[in-house]
């Protein structure tokens, strides 16, 4: 009687043990997860409320877009408007009115077109093309074709070759262009006395041109607190800029998505 006493209270022991070890497993268990659920909870939390900024943030800046855009189509429209009545009225100097009215229609498509271009290249619907040219004469013609926009400001545009080979090369001249004449474009706008240098250097290793393109100017610069945020769509340093400026605010973001 002893003996089966000893045995069932060790069987008991062991049964309370076994329910024991179960019961705590499944309270770490439970509390794992209702961690898991917690830490899940905080972090669709967190980016609901990062989406809600972003949101907030981009509506922001699509206004600021649509009141500078509101402004800078209707700048050239009403040059356009204003000397076409004239001419209609036969109350202008045909030559001068013609040339504000072509002016401001370049403008106007100006506008138009890296509207379209941003919309293209961030839609995926556009290819580079792959053909030969001739790296100084692509870099020659960007000069030559932005030096009268530098001299009605009084600036000198200063193209530096030294450093650089006249290699043919295998590329998208369309688009090299397009680069460069935005970023020399802004370099001019943005630079009211002084000088705006485009500089090409080049290196050839292994059958490969390396190509280091540089635009300096001596204007107004850019704020280190705002060099993150050139390159966002629609946006510029702050609204000042724009006012003062003009521009749609994605020069700097269609560069950005080309160089990619």
């Amino acid at each position: 009687n002893n003996d089966r006493a000893a045995a069932l209270v060790t069987l008991s022991n062991s049964r309370i043990t076994s329910v024991l070890v179960v019961f705590f497993i499944g309270a770490a268990l439970l509390v794992y997860l209702i961690w898991v659920d917690i830490t899940r909870s905080n972090y669709y939390k967190a980016q609901l409320e990062k989406t809600k900024d972003e949101a907030v943030e981009l509506s922001q800046i699509k206004q600021r877009f649509l009141a500078n855009m509101s402004h800078e189509i209707r700048t050239p429209l009403q040059s356009i408007i204003g000397y076409s009545e004239q001419l209609k009225r036969g109350g202008a100097d045909s030559q001068e009115a013609v040339s504000a009215i072509n002016s401001s229609s370049e403008h106007l498509l100006q506008i138009v077109d890296e509207i379209l271009d941003y919309s293209r290249i961030s839609n995926g619907s556009f290819t580079l093309s792959k053909e030969n040219f001739r790296l100084t004469p692509l870099v020659k013609e960007v000069a030559g074709a932005l030096k009268t926009q530098a001299e009605k400001k009084n600036l000198s545009l200063v193209l530096d070759l030294d450093g650089a080979d006249d290699y043919t090369v295998l590329g998208d001249p369309f688009r090299l262009r397009q680069i460069l004449y935005n970023l020399v474009g802004n370099a001019i706008k943005f630079t009211s006395a002084g000088y705006v240098k485009l500089a090409l250097k080049t290196t050839l290793e292994d059958n490969h041109v390396g190509c280091l393109f540089e635009v300096t100017d001596t204007g107004i610069g850019i704020r280190p607190e705002d060099l993150d945020r050139i390159f966002n769509k629609f946006e510029q340093a702050d609204s000042m800029i724009a006012r003062t400026y003009g521009g749609t605010g994605l020069g700097l973001s269609i560069v950005k998505l080309l160089v990619e």
